[in-house]
């Protein structure tokens, strides 16, 4: 069995489970998914990030809620701020999902031996009644 990797998460909410496509390095990948329970209501989401030297510029980061899209981000800056208001506010267990029109896979490059498809190192993650 995987240990548990904690997502950087500040807020009244708690992840369920280990997050799809999120790595200890801090690293989170194409087609992200954590399964998160609020325990206060949710109207607001703010993710820190960081581009990694060799990301893709430009890339158009996607975020969803329950499979539903809730709002788009050009990440074009080394850090990042992105931020999600919700117009129904979070009240239940719901999974983040986070999709990018592009991402890095060092391998393919030729950069690396990593395999992996990422999309930037996410710092952390708020949530609130904002």
């Amino acid at each position: 069995m995987e240990p548990h990797l904690h997502l950087p998460i500040e807020g009244p909410v708690d992840q369920i489970g280990n997050p799809k496509f999120f790595w200890k390095d801090g690293w989170l990948g194409q087609n992200f998914k954590a399964k998160l329970d609020p325990f206060e209501k949710i109207s607001a989401i703010t993710i820190f990030g960081h581009m990694g030297k060799t990301s893709p510029k430009n890339i158009t980061l996607t975020a969803e809620i329950d499979n539903q899209p809730k709002g788009e981000f050009k990440a074009s800056e080394a850090s990042f701020e992105w931020h999600l208001h919700l117009s129904t506010a979070l009240t239940k267990p719901f999974e983040l999902g986070i999709r990018g029109n592009q991402w890095l896979n060092a391998q393919q490059e030729g950069l690396s031996e990593d395999k992996r498809n990422l999309l930037f190192i996410l710092k952390e993650m708020v949530f609130n009644d904002r």
